[in-house]
């Protein structure tokens, strides 16, 4: 599973949800059809090891298309760009793909231009024009012309295009000389066409099953996952004082969706550019300092982490720190003249021994117990260093600068025998004279430790981020992950949560949390389920008040506060709009910076979610919504009954998922599926009782949750077919779809990504799953509590299982071992059933290391629900064809 969050089982809260079995509910597959386990590897390396399949004979489920003779159509428009002059001979860059032709005219991996858009060449500006072709498009004179549509299909395909002899064809990016594999949904066609003299009769046919056509006003979706790499990833924020100046790093993935390109620029409080490609590629804003005179940066160097100090507003730019090693914590002092680093600096590590470990201590299998970062002080005029910690067997979590700057209070875990196994020291350190005194111990475990300090300006207090509670002892159990908001007397010790009755989990920014009129307010990030807000907490009396900032974020993602107080940054987010960057004073309106994404929902068809909180089981307000399907022509509205597959998603953990732009989902969405998503018990952001089911729950509640959501939402809309129900989830989540399928036969396809199959091995073997388990499992033990191990483990309840299910999982995942889905894999192989496992080499808890193996396993998922929901195997078969 993840690195996540989970909460404490009560037995007695709410009994496990078995709907009766309705074998009627599908129609019935036979195993008499086994799957070739050799993949095919066309388009590229392999990716995945299918270990093996038992594949069921899929009949036709209600509402599949059968499949249809072959066609040929011609494309009855096209935009047309010439003539260009013939490249000169020689040796010309590649601007796509090492394997395709040179292309030195425009890019074919781009977007569809515009009619009328314009390119400037050597033989001066050329337009795209429309030209109506009737299935012929002319060309006037000889030289270099390009042809650009759009083709539409309504299911997957294999296709073939042509643009007449010796013409080259790319279609989404990708250079074609033969038949090539389409989903569903839009693609653009590109075609280069050389001619010597004057052509009457060339243009674009394509040849693949019926259901393809020429639309060249048809809207691009996201029916390949892999334009969902397109979008712009925003973040990195940094305001100077008064918000004139705001840093931010942005980036794009290259056309072949491997490499990103990003950059470091400066705008001003209009949005204007001020300053690009400050640092180089990789590098990062850090803070403005005080005066907005600086700007910080880190980047990657040769052996370490860079430091660079940028004069603001035009340069120059000079280098503080090269090559630091294990740089970590970075905090301005208050006059902005010394920078507070946590460093591995003066630390030889010895060398690991490549044949053997020795494990004496079970805290070096966690592996961020990272014990040789330290604390130090650098003069950033002259590049003096002051050593204030040294290195031992204890974790630095986090630093600050008292007020003055003559002192800092930080905070470092140490280990203990006793469960939760750590505690956190939190200490003052005096620069002058060195004294270093333990202010107060807080034990929280390992898994949300005290973290965020923030000084109050009076210099006695901070406040910190950390747990409902602390952990252990006879204290109830808690989803660690719905923090909490707590306050230390530095001088006296007294611990106090200030937060209470509120029903946000709170969070950290840039300068966040931060106190606001002289130390009466303080500001923070916020989760509130489903969206993450800005709330300011007020003190009246002895209590505390919390109340949302109005900002522009549906749902927010990263956040700045100046260095004054004055302004906030961020980056702000709806279901339909990927992330903007916005400027707003602290009481005033906010102004949108840069979108750089402003054009996908105008280019693109988007789904537009609807609300589909429910009353849950338990009786409690589920937050979920869910996203009608689309198509190249817009939303399928007016769908017939049962005419619609769903696609049910949840992690079912403790993190919420947001109502951010979700690539995945519009993903699914064009494909032609309903998507429902839900946010069940256990989550942080809806109250601590909330949460708290998580500690401990570890499946029962949260199941409960989904299966009702997905049956409300069924009967809500009659569209929604109920025997086409899949459902998914990734880590918690993968365990969450194995729990669903061993409780339900409501699912007829199910997808598990690097999910947990066995609680015991899950808590043994994956790197947290002692730390994170401990919460989840509400301080049980396998050897203390075999029982409960066994009856919420997938694993043994895999008899009850009667759901075609697919297993993908990293051979290298260490947070939740490939173990887990190949224990599954075995006990669904050996009765029988509808199973399948994908194994990625090399990769780690996401499968994502790479973009292609995160867009070969996303495709997979929808050829497998393609598979099971629609009757259409082409894809899923074609793949793994020998």
């Amino acid at each position: 599973m993840p690195r996540d969050h989970r909460p404490d089982h009560r037995p007695d809260r709410r009994p496990d949800r078995r709907p009766d079995r309705r074998p009627d509910r599908r129609p019935h597959r036979r195993p008499d059809h086994p799957s070739p386990t050799a993949p095919r590897g066309a388009a590229g390396p392999l990716v995945a090891t299918v270990l093996a399949a038992v594949t069921l004979l899929v009949a036709a489920s209600a509402g599949a298309q059968a499949d249809a003779p072959p066609a040929t159509v011609a494309a009855d428009a096209v935009l047309r760009l010439g003539p260009l002059p013939e490249p000169p001979a020689g040796e010309l860059d590649p601007r796509v793909h090492a394997e395709a032709t040179v292309v030195p005219e425009i890019d074919p991996a781009g977007w569809l231009p515009a009619a009328g858009e314009e390119l400037l060449t050597p033989a001066g500006p050329r337009q795209w024009t429309r030209v109506a072709t009737a299935g012929a498009v002319s060309l006037r004179e000889a030289g270099v012309w390009w042809l650009a549509a759009r083709l539409v299909t309504d299911r997957w395909a294999e296709i073939t295009v042509s643009a007449g002899e010796g013409a080259q064809v790319w279609v989404d990016g990708v250079h074609v000389t033969d038949a090539m594999a389409v989903p569903a949904g839009a693609c653009f066609v590109f075609a280069r066409v050389v001619t010597e003299e004057a052509l009457d009769a060339t243009g674009l046919t394509a040849s693949g099953a019926a259901g393809i056509r020429w639309d060249l006003d048809a809207r691009l979706d996201f029916s390949r996952f892999e334009r969902t790499g397109r979008l712009a990833s925003l973040g990195s924020l940094a305001v100077a004082p008064r918000g004139q100046l705001v840093a931010r790093h942005l980036s794009r993935r290259d056309p072949d969706g491997e490499g990103r390109r990003g950059e470091t620029a400066v705008l001003d409080g209009r949005g204007e550019l001020v300053a690009s490609d400050l640092g180089g590629p990789g590098a990062r804003p850090v803070a403005f300092t005080p005066d907005g005179a600086g700007l910080l940066l880190r980047r990657p160097g040769a052996d370490g982490t860079d430091l660079l100090l940028w004069t603001a507003p035009r340069g120059p730019m000079r280098t503080v720190i090269t090559d630091e090693p294990g740089a970590g914590l970075l905090a301005l002092s208050p006059d902005g003249t010394r920078l507070l680093l946590g460093t591995a600096r003066g630390l030889d590590p010895a060398a690991p021994d490549a044949d053997r470990r020795r494990w004496d201590a079970l805290r070096e299998r966690v592996a961020d117990w990272t014990p040789r970062p330290h604390l130090q002080v650098v003069d950033l005029r002259s590049g003096a260093r002051q050593v204030l910690t040294r290195p031992g067997d204890h974790v630095l979590d986090d630093a600050a600068w008292l007020p003055g700057g003559e002192a800092v209070v930080y905070a470092r875990t140490v280990p203990q025998v006793p469960r939760p196994w750590f505690r956190t020291e939190i200490r003052v350190l005096e620069l002058a004279s060195g004294e270093d005194r333990l202010a107060a111990t807080f034990t929280a475990g390992w898994e949300v430790r005290p973290q965020a300090l923030t000084p109050h300006p009076d210099g006695r207090r901070v406040v910190f981020l950390g747990p409902p509670d602390q952990v252990g002892g006879d204290r109830a159990e808690h989803n660690v992950y719905h923090k909490q908001v707590w306050e230390l007397d530095l001088v006296t010790g007294d611990l106090r949560r200030v937060t209470r009755d509120v029903p946000y989990a709170f969070a950290a920014g840039r300068g966040l949390p931060a106190w606001l009129d002289g130390g009466r307010r303080l500001l923070l990030p916020a989760s509130a389920g489903g969206r993450d807000v800005l709330v300011a907490l007020t003190l009246e009396g002895d209590a505390w008040s919390a109340a949302e900032l109005p900002t522009a974020a549906v749902t927010g993602g990263d956040w700045a506060l100046a260095p004054d107080g004055t302004h906030v940054a961020y980056t702000a987010e709806s279901p339909t709009l990927p992330a903007a960057l916005w400027l707003q004073p602290i009481g005033g309106g906010p102004r949108e910076l840069e979108a750089p994404d402003r054009v996908v929902p105008e280019r693109h068809v988007i789904s537009r979610p609807e609300d589909a909180t429910f009353t849950g089981p338990g009786g409690e307000a589920i937050e979920a919504w869910w996203y009608p399907p689309v198509g190249p022509d817009g939303p399928l509205t007016g769908s017939a009954r049962g005419s619609v597959p769903l696609i049910v998603y949840y992690y079912g953990g403790a993190t919420p998922t947001t109502r951010g732009f979700n690539g995945t989902h519009q993903y699914w969405a064009a494909a032609g599926y309903a998507v429902l998503v839900i946010n069940p018990r256990g989550a942080h952001g809806y109250g601590q009782a909330f949460a708290d089911w998580h500690a401990g729950d570890w499946g029962p509640a949260a199941g409960a949750d989904v299966l009702a959501g997905t049956e409300a939402l069924l009967a809500r809309r009659p569209e929604l077919d109920p025997d086409r129900v899949g459902c998914y989830g990734g880590s918690y989540g993968g365990f969450m779809t194995m729990h669903l399928i061993t409780r339900s036969d409501l699912f007829a396809a199910a997808v598990a990504m690097y999910g947990i199959a066995d609680l015991a091995t899950y808590w043994g073997q994956g790197t947290w799953g002692w730390t994170y388990g401990d919460m989840a499992l509400g301080g049980r033990t396998p050897w203390e509590d075999p029982a409960y191990f066994i009856e919420r483990s997938p694993l043994f309840q895999a008899g009850e299982v009667q759901t075609p299910l697919l297993l993908l999982h990293g051979d290298a995942d260490v947070n939740v071992t490939p173990g887990e889905s190949v224990e599954m894999f075995t006990a669904l192989q050996v009765q029988g059933k509808a199973v399948e496992m994908v194994t990625f080499a090399g990769e780690g808890h996401g499968i994502s290391d790479t973009w292609e193996n995160r867009v070969a396993h996303r495709t997979m998922m929808r050829e497998w629900f393609d598979r099971w929901l629609r009757g259409r195997p082409g894809a899923w078969e074609h793949r793994w064809a020998d």
